[in-house]
């Protein structure tokens, strides 16, 4: 199964949260959530 998801991210907010590391561990969540690979 394949899935498409799509993050809409505010320019300032987002280039904050990749300057303090906080915006991979933020989008990885929902990824690790959707994932068929973490339902088994």
């Amino acid at each position: 199964m394949k899935l498409t998801l799509r993050f809409r991210i505010p320019v300032e907010q987002g280039n904050r949260a990749e300057a303090d590391g906080t915006l991979s561990a933020a989008l990885r969540s929902p990824v690790e959530k959707t994932s068929p690979a973490s339902r088994c």
